[in-house]
């Protein structure tokens, strides 16, 4: 079985590009939200909706056939990050989503998710530290997660891609994809000699699953160490073991917290292939240490300042030019 169908034209084989938008129905898709957007002012995102408003405005949703990676150093986040995804589109809207935890157990990720469903700290939930409504909250919790289309792979002492991929096509639908965390997945053997060729066979091989089942792949990825040992905000070439984590990917997104602002996070759309980038989008987290609820805060995104500082470094550089033209043309003229 499959995650999705796949065409009926064989891509590989070059065909007249009118058979293939035909056979993809992408005119018929565009007068479609253009008559919704006529009727409504309003349209609908493209993507798989994410749950997060300013993030789906800035990549119009989880496309299909794209490879999103989410980074950030150690202990920032991304799991939580991950799992917050999960339970807005599997839990709250039931769209089928496959989650493949090379990391936490099964019992981590109930207890996590547990936690998102009811506000009820993770601690308490493990110790048992319950009141009679809090056990009645978490007894709910655990019967919407049952109820959600929410599919899980964790525990995976064989972490070799082709398992990956073989486990994949058990999988009778999924709309999304989820990996925790590309660092721990190898090709050939968990010791191979060069773990950079390694790294990108597989995001080029997740990119490649990604467009033949038509649906968003989306996985965590470490940074690299000299980025762990410094401040400020982390960039995508700081992406642990490869480059082409960054190339492969369509959407890369950055977690970054600073120590000084507690339940502070800021999700840093760092690139973005079909839109802007260099966006930070402000978050705030609820919770104790390690129950990280995420929430938008409702303030613009705003540029990433050093790109920020490029254009208007830029635009200087443009009123001076222009300033010097001017004056140069007074001079002619007198």
């Amino acid at each position: 079985m499959q995650l999705a169908p796949k065409t009926t034209i064989d891509k590989s084989t070059p065909v007249r590009i009118g058979e293939l938008a035909n056979e993809q129905k992408i005119l018929h898709t565009i007068m479609a939200k253009n008559s919704e957007f006529l009727k409504t002012g309003k349209t609908s995102l493209s993507g798989l909706p994410t749950g997060f408003t300013q993030l789906d405005d800035i990549i119009d949703g989880l496309q299909k056939e794209h490879l999103i990676t989410v980074g950030a150093r150690t202990g920032v986040g991304k799991s939580w990050f991950a799992l917050n995804l999960i339970k807005n589109i599997a839990i709250d809207q039931k769209v089928p989503i496959a989650f493949f935890s090379l990391e936490m157990s099964v019992t981590q990720i109930m207890h996590r998710l547990v936690s998102l469903c009811t506000g009820i700290s993770v601690t308490k939930i493990r110790r048992g530290m319950l009141s009679e409504k809090e056990l009645n909250d978490v007894a709910d919790g655990f019967d919407t997660i049952r109820k959600s289309p929410f599919l899980l792979s964790a525990d995976m002492s064989n972490r070799k891609l082709s398992t990956l991929r073989s486990n994949m096509n058990k999988i009778e639908k999924a709309e999304l994809v989820v990996i925790d965390h590309i660092g721990l997945m190898y090709v050939h053997s968990q010791q191979a000699n060069n773990r950079v060729t390694e790294v990108g066979e597989i995001t080029s091989s997740l990119k490649e699953e990604a467009k033949n089942r038509n649906i968003p792949i989306l996985g965590l990825a470490q940074l690299n160490r000299k980025a762990a040992d410094k401040d400020g905000r982390p960039k995508s070439s700081e992406l642990r073991e490869s480059g082409s984590i960054e190339q492969d990917s369509d959407v890369v997104l950055l977690l970054h917290r600073d120590e000084n602002k507690p339940g502070e996070m800021e999700v840093i759309v760092a690139k973005n292939r079909d839109g802007e980038d260099n966006i930070i989008i402000p978050f705030n987290y609820k919770g104790e240490k390690g129950d990280w609820i995420l929430e938008e805060v409702t303030k613009k995104p705003t540029p990433d300042p050093p790109e920020q500082n490029k254009k208007k470094d830029e635009e200087e550089e443009f009123r001076k030019i222009a300033r010097e033209a001017v004056e140069e043309q007074r001079q002619i003229s007198g």
